[in-house]
């Protein structure tokens, strides 16, 4: 990840993970857009947590909160951050205030302290982090079993 007007993307680690995805990757195309519909459906809860934790943060974060989006990708997922203007003013990018406000800074003032963890994505990412494991397996599982 980096700072500027870029996006963030935060992951977790799963053994075999690669593995399973490469096998996706051989099944027929209209299963892998079932399956990225569900794991879109999944991470829209814990992006609508992380909007909502971020409303309560701070200024900086509730003014990024919008930017704050599931994506349609194989696993769930969610974005943050990017060129779009979140501030009166028109020149602030929420890109460049999401991680500031959310991780901390001991550099710009303007920002909260640092939390180790963070204060938003993180946070919001972990909370549920084994139902939405459980219930993408599950779907994967209920997807392919209907296309074979």
């Amino acid at each position: 990840m980096s700072g500027g007007s870029s996006g963030g993307f935060v992951g977790a680690e799963v053994d075999g993970l690669r593995e399973l995805l490469r096998t996706l990757n051989k099944a027929p195309r209209e299963l892998g857009r079932q399956l990225r519909q569900e794991s879109k459906q999944l991470a829209e809860g814990v992006a609508a947590d992380a909007r909502r934790r971020a409303s309560r943060a701070n200024r900086q974060a509730a003014a990024a909160a919008p930017s704050i989006r599931a994506v349609a990708d194989r696993v769930p997922a969610i974005r943050f951050g990017g060129a779009k203007r979140v501030t009166s003013s028109g020149t602030t990018q929420a890109g460049d205030i999401i991680f500031g406000s959310d991780w901390g800074s001991n550099r710009f003032r303007q920002f909260p302290k640092p939390a180790k963890d963070g204060r938003v994505i993180w946070p919001a990412a972990t909370a549920g982090r084994e139902e939405v494991g459980e219930a993408w397996l599950d779907a994967i599982e209920r997807i392919y079993r209907r296309g074979a």
